[in-house]
C-alpha cells in the first residue's frame, strides 16, 4: 500500500504542470542533497528506469553512508535489476523498522511534491515582522516539514517574507499538542529560540548541537501545561535521519542541515509550531490589523495615557501574579509620576495562534527608562479579540534568560 501510495505521488508529481516543478525552487538555497537524490530515484523507478536508478543510489549511498534510508533502497535496487521493482525496504526485517523507513519515504515525497508550498505562499498565521528580525521558522508536523523563512521587509507594515528552506523533520512520537510531562507529543503554539548548547555539552542522541524553545511559554502555562527540554536539534552522527515521529517531544533534523540553520537562526528567532499549516499568497494578503493596537498600546505608554492604555487589557488580564486591577493600579501609579518617560520598541514579531480562535503573540524587545530606572527586556504579550471585534491584552510578562 505504502509502495504503490509513493509511486502514484510521484507519477503525479512529474507529469502534471499544475504541481511545482520537479527542480527546487530557487528561493530555497539549503538544499537537502540526500532527500533530492532520493525523490530522483523514485521518479526513476515510476518510469521503470531501473539501471539509471541503480545508479543514482550507489552515489548517494557512496556520498551519505549513514543514510539508512538510501542505503535500504539501493539494496532493494540490486535486488531488482532485472525487474519492476515492486517493494522496498526487502533487506529489513524488522517490522516496525521497515514501517519506520516507509513513513520517512513517504513524508519526503509527499512533502516535496505537495504543491501548496511556493515562492510566493506564506503560512496565514504570519502577521507582522519588524525589519530587524532576519529570519523566521515554521513548523508543518502533518508534513515532516520546517520551514524557514528570510525577512525582507522595510520599517512597512506589509509582511514581505522569502521561503529559503524547506527541510524533512522528525517529531513527537505521539504526535503533536504537547500537554503534559513525558507525553512525547511536541508543542503547538508560538516559541522562540532562547539558547544554543554546543556538541562537546550534549550526549551522542542530540548529535551536532541543540536550540532550546521556552516551552512552556506563558500560554501553555495559563493552560496548566506542563514539561520541559523541547529542543531543535540533531541526530546520532551513526544516522542521517530519525523516522517523522520518533523523538520524546523535541524537534530534529539532519546535523547537516542544523549546522547550515545555525548561520541564520539564535537568539529569540520566532517559531511557529503547527500541526498543519495553511498557506495564503503574500502578494494578495492584507495589511495587519493587530499591529495599529500594538502601536496604539505602545503611544499610550510613552504618552501616559491610562485612559487609552486600560482600555487594551482585557477583563480577564493575567500575568502570573497580577490580576487587571493590581497590574493598572502598578501602571497608574508610574504614571503619576513626574519623570520623563522613554519606551524604545524593536524585534517585533506577531503570530496569530495556531489552533486558537482570535489569539495572538506579539514578542519584542523594550528599552524603557523612566527617570533613573533604565531596563532592556524581552517581552511577550498575549492578545485576543473581545466580543466587539477589538484585540486586548490577556497577558503581558518580560521573558526570562534571554540576554536582552
Amino acid at each position: 500500500m505504502f509502495f504503490l501510495k509513493i509511486l502514484s505521488c510521484l507519477v503525479i508529481y512529474f507529469c502534471s504542470c499544475h504541481f511545482v516543478s520537479a527542480e527546487p525552487i530557487e528561493a530555497n538555497t539549503l538544499k537537502d542533497k540526500a532527500e533530492q537524490e532520493v525523490i530522483s530515484i523514485i521518479s526513476l523507478i515510476s518510469q521503470q528506469k531501473i539501471d539509471l536508478a541503480l545508479k543514482k543510489a550507489a552515489e548517494l549511498k557512496k556520498n551519505n553512508p549513514n543514510f539508512q534510508l538510501g542505503q535500504l533502497i539501493y539494496s532493494d535496487l540490486l535486488l531488482s535489476r532485472s525487474n519492476l521493482i515492486n517493494h522496498f525496504f526487502l533487506f529489513e526485517a524488522d517490522k516496525n523498522k521497515k514501517n519506520d523507513y516507509f513513513a520517512e519515504l513517504d513524508a519526503r515525497v509527499g512533502a516535496v511534491s505537495s504543491k501548496t508550498v511556493i515562492d510566493e505562499s506564506i503560512p496565514e498565521n504570519f502577521d507582522f515582522f519588524s525589519a530587524d528580525i532576519p529570519y523566521v521558522l515554521a513548523f508543518d508536523y502533518s508534513l515532516s516539514r520546517l520551514y524557514l523563512f528570510k525577512n525582507e521587509a522595510s520599517d512597512r507594515q506589509t509582511i514581505k517574507l522569502k521561503l529559503i528552506a524547506d527541510q524533512y523533520l522528525s517529531s513527537g512520537e505521539q504526535g503533536a499538542l504537547k500537554e503534559l510531562d513525558g507525553d512525547k507529543k511536541s508543542p503547538i503554539g508560538v516559541y522562540r529560540i532562547t539558547s544554543f548548547i554546543e556538541d562537546d555539552k550534549l550526549p551522542e542522541l542530540y548529535g551536532w548541537g541543540a536550540f532550546p524553545i521556552n516551552y512552556p511559554n506563558h500560554w501553555d502555562q495559563r493552560l496548566s501545561r506542563t514539561g520541559s527540554g523541547i529542543w531543535l536539534h540533531g541526530v546520532p552522527r551513526s544516522q542521517y535521519s530519525r523516522p517523522p515521529q520518533a523523538s520524546r517531544g523535541c524537534l530534529v533534523v539532519s546535523n547537516e542541515f542544523l549546522k547550515e540553520l545555525s548561520h541564520y537562526i539564535g537568539l529569540n528567532t520566532p517559531m511557529l509550531l503547527s500541526k498543519s499549516l495553511t498557506w495564503v499568497d503574500k502578494n494578495t494578503r492584507k495589511d495587519s490589523q493587530l499591529i495599529n493596537y500594538f502601536k496604539l498600546w505602545q503611544n499610550s505608554w510613552q504618552k501616559k495615557d491610562m485612559n487609552t492604555y486600560a482600555k487594551l487589557y482585557a477583563d480577564d488580564f493575567y500575568n502570573g501574579k497580577q490580576n487587571l486591577s493590581q497590574f493598572l493600579k502598578e501602571r497608574r501609579k508610574d504614571f503619576s509620576k513626574n519623570k520623563p518617560l522613554q519606551l524604545e520598541i524593536n524585534q517585533v514579531s506577531i503570530i496569530h495562534y495556531p489552533n486558537e480562535s482570535d489569539l495572538a503573540v506579539v514578542n519584542f524587545r523594550q528599552n524603557y527608562r523612566h527617570g533613573n530606572y533604565n531596563k532592556t527586556a524581552f517581552k511577550q504579550q498575549y492578545w485576543q479579540k473581545n466580543h466587539y471585534g477589538m484585540w486586548q491584552i490577556i497577558d503581558e510578562r518580560i521573558e526570562k534568560n534571554n540576554n536582552g
